[in-house]
């Protein structure tokens, strides 16, 4: 049963927070995976459904940007295995994840005066920059590993 061994040693409010995450970050993984598909197998569709014109270039870009998703979609993966498996690696991925995603939505907002990214994107950071930093406090795999 590796999924108890991974919360053997955490309290009831430490599971709590763990589960929390684990659940932010599925969530996150999800919506990120869908934007890669759309940027790299159906670039076209994407860029419609974000009102953007298509051309060369920006078919080039949708896709460009398609596979950064997946990259951000496999650096969430990444996240979610260290925080299974307890490692204390997992702080500075979720604190680089989050602080990247506050910087795209305050970027975007102050570039193109976009609220939706402000709020999807720079919410979803502080979310997880936020739990991330409770968990930190309640568990003690900071100073192990």
């Amino acid at each position: 049963m590796a999924w108890r061994k991974s919360f053997g040693s955490l309290k009831i409010s430490q599971i709590k927070m763990k589960t929390t995450l684990i659940y932010f970050l599925g969530l996150s993984l999800f919506i990120e995976f869908i934007l890669s598909v759309f940027g790299i197998l159906f670039t076209e569709l994407g860029l419609t459904i974000f009102g953007i014109e298509t051309n060369n270039q920006t078919l080039f870009l949708g896709s460009v940007i398609g596979w950064l998703c997946l990259f951000v979609t496999m650096i969430i993966f990444l996240g979610m295995y260290f925080l299974i498996k307890n490692k204390s690696t997992v702080f500075g991925i979720l604190y680089c994840l989050g602080i990247f995603w506050i910087l795209i939505g305050l970027g975007i907002y102050f570039k193109f005066d976009r609220t939706d990214n402000l709020f999807l994107d720079s919410i979803k950071g502080l979310i997880l920059v936020l739990l991330t930093y409770f968990y930190q406090q309640k568990t003690s795999i900071n100073n192990e590993n």
